[in-house]
């Protein structure tokens, strides 16, 4: 069973003008999902795109952060370094 929400204009609510109410449909999109971004352009949501961005950079960032300090001492990640090719080994 499909899911609305009522979106009515200010002044509408006033004056029982009914016509002017917007009925959208509530759930879940798979385009959406899969073409965030260009789902995102093609419907003109610039500050929900703005937004996408934001927290992709960050997450990106964060990543390669954890990333450099992962490289300064790879033990912290559990990678013990190779001795192939080396006297000892």
């Amino acid at each position: 069973m499909p899911v609305f929400t009522v979106h009515a204009p200010v002044d509408a609510l006033r004056r029982a003008d009914t016509d002017r109410f917007v009925f959208v449909r509530d759930g879940f999109h798979f385009w959406a999902f899969v073409f965030g971004p260009l789902w995102l352009i093609w419907h003109r949501l610039w500050w929900a795109l703005l937004a996408y961005v934001v927290i992709i950079a960050a997450i990106f960032g964060l990543m390669v952060a954890l990333r450099t300090a992962v490289a300064i001492d790879p033990r912290a990640a559990g990678e013990v370094p190779s001795t192939k090719g080396t006297l000892g080994g």
